[in-house]
């Protein structure tokens, strides 16, 4: 009974130390989080460093690193237009909720050589999954991808296979510009830690992204003290309107 009991508690303890050594799990952190958004803001770059913890796996090679960076929610409501007589005219529209004002997402090669189609679609790594997923039908995807296509010229929506780089076998760098019309709130980063295209590890971290000085006085006004907020604009329109007739007469 002894002699079965030791063998069963060795193979505990061999189980034990070989799931161990296979798990691998990601930590990241952010080089700031917090940017402040004032009157002469063009835009930010952010940097992204982690490693891989607890690898046994490193005679494999290098593992895959996808990161994907999403703004706050936002409902938005898209427009067709249609041809009337020879004129483009605001046609059909739908509000599209709880969808992310901005999502990129950094890899440190082509997603499609990182993972399958399935396992990007569930870890949304392609930026036509972001919005389709959250609706059905024909008519919705067609608004959907037309919302896509227009956060993609505004470089809301973006994709960089580049923009991971491996460090060795364990760190890893990510770069990334925030065009100067983002949204404020809060942004979540995903990391996530693939090897054979199977996900092994994801890790969160966020950032803020909040008005400052006097933009934030105008918007905070604009929002919480709506008429004061319109009494000072007519009073700053009339004393210009006086200024500049006042200077006109002058000369």
């Amino acid at each position: 009974m002894r002699k079965l009991t030791a063998f069963v508690l060795a193979l505990l303890m061999l189980a034990m130390w070989t799931s161990h050594l296979r798990a691998e799990r990601v930590v990241a952190d952010l080089t700031s989080h917090h940017i402040s958004v004032e009157f002469d803001f063009s835009g930010a770059d952010l940097t992204l460093f982690g490693a891989v913890e607890d690898t046994a796996l490193h005679a494999a090679g290098k593992p895959d690193i996808v990161v994907t960076i999403a703004g706050p929610k936002d409902s938005v409501r898209v427009r067709m237009k249609e041809n009337f007589a020879g004129v483009w005219i605001n046609g059909a529209s739908k509000l599209l909720h709880n969808l992310p004002s901005y999502y990129h997402v950094i890899s440190n090669r082509p997603v499609s050589k990182i993972t399958d189609a399935e396992t990007s679609r569930l870890l949304r790594f392609g930026l036509d999954d972001v919005p389709l997923s959250e609706f059905s039908g024909d008519q919705f995807d067609e608004f959907a991808q037309a919302f896509v296509r227009l956060k993609k010229r505004r470089k809301h929506y973006a994709a960089s296979s580049d923009g991971i780089t491996l460090i060795g076998k364990s760190l890893f760098r990510g770069e990334l510009r925030l065009p100067a019309d983002v949204q404020t709130g809060e942004y979540v980063a995903k990391v996530h830690l693939l090897r054979d295209g199977k996900l092994l590890s994801q890790y969160d971290t966020r950032f803020q992204i909040k008005k400052e000085g006097v933009e934030s006085w105008i918007y905070n006004t604009a929002q919480d003290h709506s008429l004061l907020y319109g009494v000072l604009a007519v009073l700053v329109a009339l004393a210009s309107g006086l200024g500049a007739s006042y200077i006109f007469r002058q000369a």
